[in-house]
């Protein structure tokens, strides 16, 4: 038998002829449209088709009651057919109409079913759309039939229905000026939603456009475009994004006059959400190009000079976040304000109509020092050696520097882009003007002095003061000075003059000395009174003496 090869069969008849009681374990009838059809026939199941023999036909049975044995005898199990309703007529000519009576029809065959009390209760419906059997959720009748069908399979089976919780969805819409699309976000933020329907009319602005995995028609209506989109299940957690296209021509508002959105949980519970009008301005922020922007600290970057949003009518946040734009190491943009006059770069402006911001920026260029020496004084208004485009400038710089009292540094030429100046001043500070109409590379040159002394007891000494590191100092004295000659030695690191003039090469400090003898080559009237002069004064030494010596004789 087949039972040998495959194990318990239970078999159930699609039929309702008595002859076959003796062949099937249950009875059933696959559908009935007329419900009082169906009542009798399950009266028929009960008075002639509820108990047979198991596995023995008539005769089996006769030969084992001659034979004093007693045949199986079985208690047959009997079903009742509940139909939701019926319409082939789509697919058959003339077909056959049992009219749902928004679920009605339904009702009163569970109704009957429940008051015959059967064993079994079959459902036509075999996900045969076109015969107008379903009783899965569906655009025209939501969750009614399986809401209908959990509740009069509770009374069947004497059991409660479960507690299934509420699902809340988030509509949020996210408008796109860049790619000329309208998104609309739907998150399920508790519990799993069913047939999620969401309906969306606003001013004319889409085209009609097809969402790649939803059902999706557009509907012009009165200058209006109603959009509905239809998805089946949106789980805990999940979101799903749908786009619509705009026409080519963007406008600056978009007006979104009504959304709708209706949904079931998983017991069939019906919701809806409705959003009242909204408007999407054009909000544009202009600038430099790498321009970047936070609005509601969402990151946005000029790649053109243009930022350009949808934003809803509100106040809205803008925040510059580049207040300077590097171009090069040397050449900057730097934020400085807006348009209208706001300097902040955190502002907030109401989106009432559409909105255009521009920033202003400013252009610098570095000003670059490559001296070690700390003797330019820096201009109070640069910052870190940046100086707006085709600003003037004027840079004070020390020209004389004093190391000490015979060593200092003065200014002889700077380079302004390698291109040389020279400078010719006894100032102490010398102002270099320049125009920043790019970067400036400045560098200064710079010569050490050194003081040259010379002394002199009798003579005035001219040719001392400073000079350059390397030079050649030349110093003498007054030839109307008292005529005295010169003589010549080194003492301690200073010169001792041998002539009235003295060349020294520069290598540092230095002192020179003149001293002087007398001159045996003066006039002979002053020679000769000079010898009898000093022959008289011989004389009157040696007359004192020789009085003396007398004196002390006599004595």
């Amino acid at each position: 038998s087949l039972e040998e090869h495959v194990g318990p069969v239970y078999l159930v008849g699609d039929l309702r002829d008595p002859r076959y009681i003796h062949v099937f374990d249950a009875f059933h009838t696959y559908i009935e449209l007329n419900l009082n059809v169906m009542e009798d026939v399950f009266k028929t199941y009960r008075q002639k088709m509820s108990i047979g023999l198991k596995d023995l036909d008539l005769n089996q049975a006769i030969n084992i009651i001659l034979s004093k044995g007693n045949p199986t005898i079985q208690e047959k199990a009997l079903c009742f057919t509940v139909v939701p309703g019926y319409d082939d007529r789509k697919i058959r000519y003339p077909g056959a109409l049992l009219d749902r009576r928004n679920g009605e029809t339904y009702k009163a065959y569970w109704q009957k079913a429940l008051k015959a009390d059967p064993d079994l209760i079959l459902i036509t419906s075999w996900n045969e759309w076109h015969e107008g059997t379903e009783i899965e959720p569906s655009r025209e009748y939501g969750f009614t039939y399986l809401q209908l069908t959990a509740i009069y399979t509770a009374q069947f089976k004497k059991t409660s229905l479960p507690y299934i919780e509420k699902p809340k969805l988030i509509l949020k819409y996210l408008p796109r000026i860049d790619n000329g699309t309208l998104s609309l976000n739907i998150s399920s933020q508790d519990y799993t939603a069913f047939i999620i329907t969401i309906k969306i009319i606003l001013n004319s602005s889409l085209e009609a456009s097809y969402m790649e995995g939803y059902l999706t028609s557009t509907i012009r209506q009165d200058n209006l475009d109603v959009i509905t989109v239809v998805f089946p299940v949106l789980k805990s957690g999940e979101s799903v994004t749908m786009r619509f296209q705009l026409r080519r021509h963007l406008p600056d508002t978009v007006n979104i006059k009504e959304t709708t959105v209706e949904y079931y949980s998983a017991n069939g519970e019906r919701f809806k959400q409705e959003v009242g009008e909204e408007y999407y301005h054009r909000l544009t922020v202009r600038g430099p190009s790498d321009l970047a922007i936070t609005i509601f600290g969402q990151l946005y970057i000029a790649r053109n000079g243009n930022i350009n949003l949808w934003m809803r009518r509100q106040a809205v946040e803008v925040h510059v976040l580049s207040e300077v734009i590097q171009i090069s190491d040397n050449e900057r943009l730097r934020f400085t304000g807006w348009s209208d006059g706001n300097v902040e770069s955190r502002r907030i402006v109401k989106l009432e109509k559409p909105l255009t911001l521009e920033t202003i920026y400013q252009r610098q260029f570095r000003l670059i020092f490559e001296d070690t020496y700390n003797i330019i004084l820096i201009p109070s208004s640069m910052e870190e050696n940046w100086y707006v485009e085709n600003s003037n400038v004027n840079i004070s710089v020390k020209a004389i520097q004093y190391i000490n009292n015979s060593t200092r540094k003065v200014l002889t030429s700077y380079f302004i882009n390698d291109v040389e100046h020279s400078v010719s001043t006894q100032e102490d500070l010398f102002i270099i003007r320049i125009v920043i109409d790019q970067a400036v590379k400045l560098k200064f040159k710079y010569v050490t002095q050194y003081f040259i002394k010379g002394y002199s007891k009798f003579s005035r000494v001219l040719g001392e003061g400073w000079y350059p590191e390397g030079s050649e100092a030349i110093l003498s004295v007054d030839n109307d000075s008292v005529p005295m000659e010169g003589l010549l030695g080194l003492i301690g690191g200073t010169y001792n003059a041998d002539s009235k003039t003295k060349r020294l090469r520069v290598t540092g400090p230095m002192e020179a000395h003149f001293a002087w003898t007398p001159n045996y080559r003066l006039p002979t009237t002053i020679s000769l009174f000079a010898i009898g002069l000093s022959i008289g004064i011989l004389s009157l030494l040696i007359v004192r003496r020789h009085r003396k010596r007398t004196s002390s004789t006599d004595s």
